[in-house]
């Protein structure tokens, strides 16, 4: 059989801004899937940089796997793309969608190349252009789900160009008036989106209507936001692997907060998989697969999750890989190309992915040393102007029956590595285990 795996990149990207680094690297999780199908042949066709399917260095390929045939795409246009694909005769296509700053829309490109890949009689897993388009704008999210009887809390919509509306004919902007009235009857506090934005970026927690009126009339406003009321709970991630009638619903792991009470990737650590039933996990499994079907997903999507104590809500839709597909790639011992491929439930065992700041490449090689370390993914812009924007290491370490023993695992890292363990990080992710009721 005949597998491509693709994705694209529709923003400027210059490679010898950013520097990636993944172990185990990517070249050897694809040696080790030509290992066990010896059946299959694999092809990976990509853009720069080409994240979960390729390592690279600077503005190409690091290196390859001897027994994968490679392609980087030149042309922009779907059209060529589709050719491209379509000229390798392939028997199953799989988007391998990634995400990338300023906006989480790369899978939207890859939504249209599958549907016009499957016109034309190719079998393809991708999510549909709709389910993207939905799961883009947090404004359609929320619509979706309020119409689908899922759990949400109440949202009022900003539509920046008539909040913002003169014309010399206009007295009063009355949709201005109207929109701060409802955010007024909401209860307070709540999130304010950018309808658009990437992950936690451009969001802010408000605990008042003034504090949100000030915001929404400055120059921070810059685009269409959605104010939504914030969800008091503890906040998980899930993924769900498969195909119509054949998903796989992982089970979540639980999220840390910054101090502003959100997730951010470059902050949150995880632990999991949490199967607690005092979570009510089969009543989260019974919505996800609700959600699946509905969103008809195909390949890998992921989900934000709040759980208040009783109630589970779904808070944002990603119909791509994520930053928590390592963290069950190191749970169940499989590589992302093998979780998306299998067709059976795989077995877990505990995780945890905890965040450093940059480390150098002695303090790598030191923390690869440890059995209990089984990934490193780290993410350098060496272009960056604020220090929040230089990157971060993630170490996932594991695998564990016991979570109980993750937390010995942090332990140690912190008592051996004092000069590179945050002393915040340190503190949260105690708190996790805390919410667990391990510690």
């Amino acid at each position: 059989m005949k597998i491509l795996f693709y994705s694209t990149n529709a923003n400027v990207f210059n490679g010898d801004e950013w520097n990636y680094l993944t172990y185990p690297s990517i070249k050897s999780q694809l040696d080790e899937l030509c290992k066990k199908h010896p059946e299959n042949e694999y092809i990976v066709l990509t853009q720069l940089p080409g994240l979960f399917l390729v390592d690279t260095d600077g503005n190409s390929i690091a290196e390859k796997s001897n027994s994968v045939t490679y392609g980087l795409f030149e042309d922009d246009s779907i059209e060529c793309i589709v050719e491209k694909i379509f000229s390798y005769n392939p028997d199953l296509v799989i988007a391998f969608s990634f995400w990338l700053a300023p906006f989480d829309w790369l899978c939207l490109k890859d939504s249209i190349i599958g549907e016009k890949l499957k016109g034309r009689g190719i079998k393809a897993w991708f999510n549909p252009s709709k389910t993207s388009l939905i799961s883009f704008d947090k404004s359609l999210t929320h619509n979706f789900l309020q119409a689908n009887g899922f759990n949400v809390k109440n949202a009022v919509y900003v539509n920046h160009e008539l909040f913002f509306k003169t014309k010399k004919e206009i007295k009063e902007n009355v949709y201005q008036l109207a929109v701060l009235h409802e955010i007024e009857k909401l209860n307070f506090p709540v999130v304010v989106k950018d309808t658009t934005g990437l992950s936690s970026f451009a969001m802010d927690v408000c605990s008042s209507f003034e504090e949100v009126k000030k915001l929404l009339l400055s120059k921070r406003n810059n685009s269409d936001r959605l104010v939504e009321e914030y969800i008091h709970g503890l906040h998980f991630g899930s993924e769900i692997y498969g195909t119509p009638g054949n998903y796989r619903i992982m089970p979540p792991f639980i999220l840390s907060l910054n101090k502003y009470g959100i997730t951010s990737p470059k902050q949150s650590i995880k632990i999991g998989p949490v199967t607690d039933n005092r979570f009510k996990i089969d009543e989260l499994n019974e919505q996800l697969e609700r959600l699946a079907n509905l969103m008809q997903f195909s390949g890998i999507a992921q989900t934000d999750l709040v759980f208040d104590g009783d109630k589970w809500y779904i808070v944002d839709i990603n119909p791509r890989l994520s930053g928590i597909s390592g963290t069950y790639s190191v749970s169940t011992r499989k590589s992302i190309f093998e979780l998306i491929l299998d067709s059976e439930y795989p077995d877990f065992e505990c995780a945890m992915n905890f965040k450093f700041p940059l480390l150098s490449a002695g303090q790598l090689e030191e923390l690869k040393h440890y059995d209990f370390v089984k990934a490193v993914r780290q993410y350098e812009n060496k272009a960056a102007k604020q220090d929040r924007e230089v990157g971060y290491c993630e170490i996932i370490f594991g695998t564990t029956k016991k979570i109980e023993k993750l937390e010995q695992y942090l332990d140690f890292l912190n008592e051996h590595f004092p000069q590179i363990v945050e002393p915040l990080f340190y503190v949260r992710g105690k708190e996790l285990f805390k919410m667990l009721g391990i510690s």
